[in-house]
């Protein structure tokens, strides 16, 4: 029979750090496909949000070079949606940096 002194400590000590190395990858995988959800869903509503943005620069520009003088209201709407959208789109950007 052979008989190594320390080999069954020394075992336990790998076996140790190999359990804690899987704890770890486990919980970063979790961290990670979180993170890849909330990603996905910043990129669709950020897409959404720029061609509402650039819907509503392009009504706004139309309104600018042939200003309505019937209906100023739609003017300002178009130019309060075009700076709210502006500024979530930034404050979004911010948030994910």
């Amino acid at each position: 029979m052979v008989s190594c002194v320390g080999l069954e400590e020394s075992c336990d000590e790998d076996l140790a750090a190999v359990v804690q190395l899987k704890e770890d990858v486990t919980r970063d995988l979790h961290r990670l496909t979180a993170f890849r959800e909330a990603w996905s869903t910043y990129e669709l509503l950020s897409n959404r949000l720029a061609c509402w943005i650039a819907d509503a620069t392009q009504e706004l520009n139309e309104l600018e070079k042939n200003p309505p003088t019937t209906n100023m209201r739609k003017f300002w709407v178009r130019r309060s949606q075009r700076s709210d959208g502006e500024y979530f789109n930034g404050t979004a950007t911010r948030c994910h940096d």
